[in-house]
């Protein structure tokens, strides 16, 4: 009688390790992060004041500012544990009204839609570069910054789509140091308080690049 109790309590205890085990491992599989399709994986980390995801080339792209240091002169970061930032995503300082300047990272590559839009930003520089970095401002990345008075293009700023700036109303200054290959139609459209635009070539690129400036 004893042999065949302990018999049942050995079944038993085996029965719960599979539980437990099969558990552990249903967890396991839920934390496991996928591939978006644009390379970025769905797993967001948080460094500092910055969310980001991981790219499949090994770089980090920026996907929200969360403000927390309450500073409004910001530098964003070049790595964010130890991945280079080329990437800044979209609508991640959407509305964003705490910040007024913005100096952009080393190693950016793109600016996505919308980055920056309704946000309070008013001087933006990017970084100049000696490589062959070429950075893309994705449509309406600046749009309806209402305070936008000065932006400093670097060297690596070589496209501009259509309507980046749309809206912004007030830039007053704008300087390329290197003309870009493409300015896409209206990419400064309705900014009204523009005065000066150096170019470092004098070269207008683009459909209707300063149309509606009124």
């Amino acid at each position: 009688m004893k042999k065949i109790i302990s018999l049942i309590l050995a079944v038993l205890c085996i029965a719960l390790t599979f539980c437990s085990c099969s558990k552990e491992g249903g967890d396991a599989v839920t934390a496991t992060s996928t591939t978006a399709a644009d390379g970025a994986e769905n797993a967001v980390y948080t460094s500092g004041d910055y969310n980001y995801v991981r790219l499949q080339d090994g770089t980090a792209k920026i996907v929200k500012y969360n403000g927390t240091s309450g500073k409004t002169d910001i530098d964003i970061p070049a790595t964010l544990d130890g991945l280079n930032v080329t990437v800044i995503g979209e609508n991640a300082f959407t509305e964003e009204h705490s910040i007024t300047k913005v100096r952009l990272p080393r190693y950016l590559t793109k600016i996505e839609a919308r980055a920056f839009n309704k946000s309070t930003v008013g001087y933006v520089w990017f970084h100049q570069t000696n490589d062959d970095t070429v950075t893309v401002i994705d449509s309406y990345a600046f749009s309806e910054c209402s305070n936008l008075r000065q932006v400093i293009l670097s060297n690596s700023v070589k496209r501009i789509e259509s309507n980046a700036f749309y809206l912004g109303e007030v830039p007053r200054y704008i300087k390329f140091y290197v003309d870009p290959d493409y300015i896409g139609a209206n990419a400064f459209a309705n900014c009204t308080a523009l005065t000066t635009v150096d170019f470092a070539e004098r070269k207008m690129m683009g459909t209707l690049l300063f149309s509606l400036i009124l």
